[in-house]
């Protein structure tokens, strides 16, 4: 019993963590797209803005 009790704090551990890798990579993911259509932007205005 107190392997499994093991494996399921591991599997308790192990899956937030990952779920918070993958959220951060998306954050970044969305900052780098939004900062490309930015550089875009500022691209086709001629650096006006």
């Amino acid at each position: 019993m107190s392997l499994i009790m093991i494996q399921c704090l591991n599997i308790l551990l192990i899956y937030p963590s990952i779920f918070l890798i993958n959220s951060a990579f998306n954050t970044l993911q969305q900052l780098a797209n939004f900062n490309h259509h930015s550089t875009d932007l500022t691209f086709y205005t001629d650096g006006s803005v």
